[in-house]
């Protein structure tokens, strides 16, 4: 590329870099000291990267490192590259740990070995390195947080991948339940009414049904939040028959009076792959029931790390059952965790 000649584009170098040849310095005044040239790095990073078969011969054998690139607008088949393991005496640019603290803007330490352990808890990666399991691979190709896309591919294996992917759509976009301003009981009373199986997350996939089968009308023409979770919910099958998972020429989809129930079993079955996902965030029920029975009572939990309540708008808000729950995150609210 022709480079015109325009001394007011230049840049003062300073006596700093005098030692250098002038071909050097004019090749750096030319350059734009504000934006980074990739290109050029990724070049010489090749460069140097490769070593000759023998000092008498030309061409190049041992490639020593292994060039990735990584960042949002790349497809996800390409940003799969950075988990394959390379050849044996290639490098690929260490730990994760290692790795990211060299990055521009590293990100804290704690944050990096806590994302490590939550990967080998959930069986992503093996215990005693970083080498991805069988999961693993399947969950690197899946642009979705990893205990949800646990939950999805077990939700496939299960043969419940619908409800599944309805639930984790609700999840992931904004709740189907409102609670308007001065209507907190009323809203709480509607929400009860669609509460089934001591679950939010199957109360949830309840009202989205039964949206569906009140509205009689074709998928397409929900609106609001509905539609929303609709959107997400196909975007994440796709994405699983994508996978090789799923395939919809095999789904049948139910009658829509069969869409709006759950049977014992179907729940059974969606709650193991809720737990398959959301394991190991599980709370011990503190039951301690009123002595009256009149008197409702703030469930309360004994989580892995101290005890919490259950949240107000949650359907298990005054459950008092020897028993489990899973939860998808503790906040802390005023004084409290929930």
């Amino acid at each position: 590329e022709v480079i015109v000649r325009d001394s007011s584009s230049s840049w003062d170098l300073g006596p700093d870099l005098d030692h250098f040849s002038s071909r050097t310095r004019q090749a750096l005044q030319l350059m734009n000291p504000n934006k980074i040239n990739v290109d050029l790095l990724v070049d010489l990073l090749d460069y140097l990267g490769i070593i000759p078969s023998s000092h008498h011969e030309a061409h190049f054998d041992l490639i020593l490192y292994k060039i990735v690139a990584l960042h949002s607008t790349l497809s996800s088949k390409d940003q799969a590259a950075a988990f394959t393991v390379p050849p044996a005496g290639v490098r690929k640019y260490g730990s994760p740990e290692d790795f990211l603290s060299r990055a521009l803007d590293a990100p804290q330490p704690q944050s990096v070995t806590n994302a490590v352990n939550l990967l080998r808890k959930i069986g992503a990666c093996q215990p005693n390195n970083h080498i991805l399991t069988p999961l693993g691979h399947h969950l690197a190709s899946l642009p979705v947080n990893v205990k949800i896309g646990k939950m999805l591919i077990y939700g496939a294996i299960l043969g419940c991948l619908e409800p599944i992917a309805t639930i984790a759509a609700a999840i992931t976009e904004k709740s189907p339940f409102s609670t308007p301003m001065n209507r907190k009981e009323e809203a709480n009373l509607a929400k009860a009414a669609l509460a089934i199986a001591n679950s939010d997350h199957l109360t949830m996939y309840n009202a989205y049904m039964g949206y569906v089968v009140l509205t009689n009308f074709p998928l397409p023409s929900l609106i609001g939040i509905p539609s929303r979770i609709q959107d997400v919910k196909h975007e994440l099958m796709k994405m699983m028959e994508q996978a090789g998972f799923w395939s919809s020429r095999s789904f049948s989809s139910r009658s829509k009076q069969q869409a709006a129930s759950l049977s014992k079993q179907q729940i059974c079955v969606l709650n193991a792959a809720l737990t398959a996902g959301l394991y190991d965030s599980v709370a011990r029920v503190l039951c301690n029931p009123p002595v009256d029975g009149l008197e409702r009572v703030a469930c309360t939990v004994e989580t892995p790390q101290g005890r919490a309540q259950v949240h107000p708008s949650s359907v298990n808000r005054s459950l008092q059952v020897h028993g489990w729950l899973l939860y998808q995150e503790k906040v802390l609210m005023t004084s409290s965790v929930f």
